[in-house]
């Protein structure tokens, strides 16, 4: 007598054998509030070369006496994913449903898929069966450093050359653009599950609305010198799709092992981004129009630093702006998402606030509550430095809806981006601190 189990692999390898390009065994519904799973999916190409959910199969060890349960199931996953054949397997056999799924017929085997080939494009499928597969490595991974979903992520991006993922014991296509939306998606999630690595991520809630305060038109060239996984770069991405225009992306971060995994992602961008491993507050890199970056907080320095307004310092909140400034170029924009404490300390503090003012433009000083930066309850601001003459600076004030005050429609940041115009922008009064 068959297993259950060897039943669904028996009939996913008749599924094969009929020709349907991917069989997917135990198949949960994409983001459904509680796990609904499917014994075996199939899917067919399209006349479009897309992979679509062709045929979904329930297997019982036995045929039901009633089998009006397993025809309710099969009709609602017809619902939710548009399957056109419907099956029963069981130990004697199977069975196909009706049109109607009002009843089941006694079959030799399923029919033929339509097409071979195929690429995935559905993005929620995509993310599911990409979660799905992380999942079960992290699993057998638990004992691992910096985090097991981190080390089989890293392993899903690095063996999908050419538009293939490795999912399990099959290799899945997905079309490119789908592939770097649904990996970036995977790779925030999996990013902020572990403790070792969320203060490396900026979620998209923030990372779009410090994109948008470029402003237009974007920079042809931003770098992040405090890259973390790069989430800020892909924001500027985007943007740069949206717009259809060409951006050099850069970035610089110290964590071999993060930069590592910000690589494999990145190469999976619509526009091409690399990522250095190096020490930001070390090394310099070529001049660009903009960076954007959500640099470190509180870090104690070994040794000096030496600020643009000639002073030396310990200061790593100060080192880390002063790092970012010193890399854009006359006209330039920094977009930097900072702890608050540097905007009101005294003494060197106080001087570099002064510096900036009288040499760099504020041009947007944009408090935010306690837990804007993941993983802490730090109070936080965004500033919007150009490199150009000082000149009236946009001050506020955002609490506990600052999500959607900064969101596409929000009235702060259209506010904002009214006030800051062209980067180059010039005018007479300094910055509020």
């Amino acid at each position: 007598m068959s297993t259950e189990r060897e039943l669904v692999v028996a009939a996913g390898d008749t599924l094969s054998a009929a020709g349907y390009p991917l069989v997917l065994k135990e198949f949960e519904m994409p983001r459904l509030g509680k796990r609904e799973r499917l014994d075996i999916l199939a899917f067919d190409a399209d006349s479009r070369g897309e992979l679509r959910p062709a045929a979904a199969i329930e297997v019982k060890r036995a045929h039901p006496t009633d089998a009006s349960s397993v025809l309710d199931q099969l009709a609602l996953w017809r619902g939710r994913l548009g399957t056109r054949e419907h099956y029963l397997v069981a130990e004697d056999g199977w069975y196909r449903a009706d049109p109607g799924l009002r009843t089941f017929l006694k079959v030799d085997g399923p029919l033929p898929a339509e097409r071979a080939g195929g690429e995935l494009r559905d993005p929620e499928i995509a993310h599911s069966l990409i979660t799905q597969w992380l999942w079960r490595a992290a699993d057998r991974r638990r004992s691992e450093t910096p985090g097991p979903f981190i080390a089989a992520l890293h392993d899903v991006l690095l063996s999908a050359p050419n538009g293939f993922a490795a999912v399990g014991d099959q290799s899945l296509p997905i079309s490119s653009d789908v592939f770097w939306y649904v990996a970036r998606d995977a790779v925030r999630q999996a990013v902020g599950r572990d403790r070792y690595m969320s203060e490396h991520l900026t979620p998209p809630s923030l990372a779009m609305p410090l994109a948008h305060l470029f402003g237009d038109p974007l920079p042809r060239s931003v770098c992040d010198p405090f890259a973390g996984i790069g989430s800020l770069l892909w924001a500027v991405a985007d943007r740069a799709v949206d717009q259809g225009v060409e951006v050099q992306l850069s970035g610089v971060e110290i964590n071999s092992q993060v930069e590592e995994l910000a690589n494999a992602i990145a190469v999976r961008a619509p526009v091409p981004i690399t990522i250095r491993q190096s020490d930001a507050l070390r090394t310099q890199s070529a001049p660009v129009a903009g960076v954007i970056s959500q640099p470190p907080i509180g870090l104690h320095l070994g040794e000096q630093f030496e600020l643009s307004n000639g002073e030396s310092t310990r200061d790593g909140d100060l080192a880390v702006i002063d790092s970012c400034l010193n890399r854009i170029v006359p006209g330039g924009r920094a977009v930097l998402h900072l702890g608050r404490g540097w905007t009101h300390r005294g003494g060197q503090a106080a001087r570099y606030r002064s510096y900036l003012s009288e040499v760099w433009r504020i041009g947007a000083l944009i408090g935010l509550p306690a837990g804007a930066i993941v993983g802490t309850s730090i109070p936080s601001v965004i500033a919007v430095i150009d490199r150009a003459e000082p000149s009236p600076t946009f001050v506020a004030q955002l609490e506990a809806n600052w999500a959607d005050d900064l969101g596409p429609d929000g009235q702060a940041l259209r506010d904002c981006l009214q006030h800051l115009g062209p980067a180059d922008a010039s005018g007479s009064s300094g910055a509020h601190w």
